[in-house]
């Protein structure tokens, strides 16, 4: 059986899929639908926690803190993303990606970091990354899932 692509999605998509709002949810639903039936592996970096959780805490919706909660938990272990620890040289990575593109975050080149360092492709709904970085490895846009 061949192994399944492994897929490091950024807080955009997490949060796009956990919102239910975005221009792209059929690719979004798609995604996440992949992974659950395994079709596809997850890895995030540690980080992806602090990411999705400091952007759910934000929201003044009808949606309670511990539906949010809820929501960000279970997406960790329902889902089956893969934790995964930072290395040196996936620091040295994102280093490198971040003087390359003095306008991206080093917590976006940590997720793209982890992909081209795992050989996976990094998904992104982050539209300005994207456009800076596509010339890069192993990275997606969410529109193209």
């Amino acid at each position: 059986m061949k192994k399944p692509l492994i897929y490091i999605p950024d807080a955009s998509v997490i949060i796009a899929f956990l919102l239910q709002e975005n221009l792209w949810q059929k690719q979004l639903n798609k995604f996440f639908s992949d992974l659950k039936q395994e079709k596809i592996q997850c890895c995030v970096p540690y980080l992806w926690y602090y990411e999705v959780g400091n952007r759910l805490s934000r929201i003044k919706e009808k949606q309670s803190t511990e539906d949010f909660s809820q929501a960000l938990f279970s997406n960790e272990f329902d889902l089956g993303f893969t934790t995964v620890e930072v290395t040196k040289k996936q620091s040295d990575k994102a280093f490198a990606l971040c003087q390359k593109y003095p306008y991206i975050s080093f917590y976006d080149a940590s997720y793209h970091a982890l992909a081209q360092y795992l050989n996976g492709i990094f998904l992104t709904a982050d539209k300005k990354y994207y456009t800076l970085t596509r010339k890069e490895k192993n990275i997606e846009f969410i529109v193209n899932y």
